[in-house]
């Protein structure tokens, strides 16, 4: 094809009012109904989470018991400290 059959098919092509411009998101209702549904539930979604981040129960500290059974938690760090330095079942020379 030359170059001016392609300047004369391209003159003679009508023009689709219809073509989405370059930089201009379309309008909702230009969207079908279930992209529409899609963007209205992520909406939904978006609002309920940062609702529950505002204004969720505070979590406590402790566990409350199930069936009885308590988690004690982690040790105290100061009864950490307090316990002696491992030693070797028999005397190595390196061990101080």
């Amino acid at each position: 094809m030359t170059r001016d059959r392609a300047l004369e098919l391209a003159a003679a092509a009508p023009e689709s009012p219809s073509a989405p411009r370059a930089g201009r998101a379309p309008a909702p209702a230009d969207m079908p109904a279930d992209v529409r549904a899609l963007l209205a539930g992520a909406a939904l979604v978006v609002v309920v989470g940062l609702g529950w981040a505002a204004f969720a129960p505070v979590r406590r500290d402790t566990t409350p018991p199930v069936l009885g059974w308590v988690d004690p938690g982690p040790p105290d760090p100061k009864t950490l400290g307090a316990r002696a330095a491992p030693q070797p079942p028999f005397r190595m020379p390196w061990w101080k």
